[in-house]
């Protein structure tokens, strides 16, 4: 599970950055708080088909 950091770091990059202290200069804004029940599912999904996507890469081309 080498690559288990990556996605996570980019979800949690993607979750923090409208609070950061760059969000002004960036142009973010906090999103509402119906935006945050639809975002975890879509979290879930993306990291449930990355790590299943990069198992099935994995056994077709012997990489690890």
């Amino acid at each position: 599970m080498l690559c288990l950091p990556r996605p996570c770091n980019i979800c949690a990059f993607g979750v923090w950055s409208p609070f950061s202290p760059l969000s002004g200069v960036l142009g973010l804004q906090v999103p509402p708080p119906a935006f945050w029940g639809i975002l975890v599912p879509i979290l879930a999904t993306y990291l449930a088909l990355a790590f299943t996507m990069r198992r099935w890469l994995a056994s077709r081309i012997s990489i690890d």
